[in-house]
């Protein structure tokens, strides 16, 4: 699996094709165990840095956008029950990122392309906490609500 490349400028139809097949590479193996974070992450990545790269992502690439959704649509279920991120975040950034597919307005476009990043900087958080975690780290969350006293009776919850 090779790391996404930054954008390019100024790109060439085959290089942003190529990086839609490897979107599609990533999230068809989201079901792989342990990597489910690492290859949404890195396939939400590769259409981030595509719809940077070209301003038509449907009609330059027809062919791939359905398969592209459809993709997304099956990874939603599988990130949401991964467990690294709320469902509703992982239903969110993949709807994000699935509209950047579809034509819209430029403001639009440039709105979806900020949520989508948004939610690449989620991923990452949520890959790196995964790894930690499987390093056998305690995350820093986990531990402040271990010294937590719960007061159910405060004034302050009132």
């Amino acid at each position: 699996m090779t790391e996404p490349t930054l954008p390019i400028s100024p790109p060439s139809a085959e290089a942003v094709r190529s990086r839609l097949e490897r979107a599609a590479g990533y999230l068809a193996n989201v079901t792989e165990p342990g990597k489910t974070v690492l290859n949404a992450l890195s396939g939400v990545r590769e259409i981030l840095f595509a719809a940077c790269e070209t301003g038509d992502l449907p009609g330059e690439f027809p062919d791939l956008v359905p398969r592209l959704s459809q993709l997304i649509a099956d990874a939603c279920p599988i990130l949401a029950k991964d467990g690294a991120m709320s469902a509703e975040r992982a239903y969110w950034g993949l709807g994000r990122t699935n509209d950047l597919l579809h034509p819209c307005k430029a403001d639009a476009k440039t709105a979806g392309i900020s949520y989508v990043a948004i939610f690449v900087g989620e991923l990452s958080i949520a890959f790196h906490r995964t790894q930690l975690l499987a390093a056998g780290f305690e995350i820093f969350e986990d531990i402040f609500a271990k010294r937590l006293p719960i007061d159910t009776g405060s004034a302050a919850l009132h």
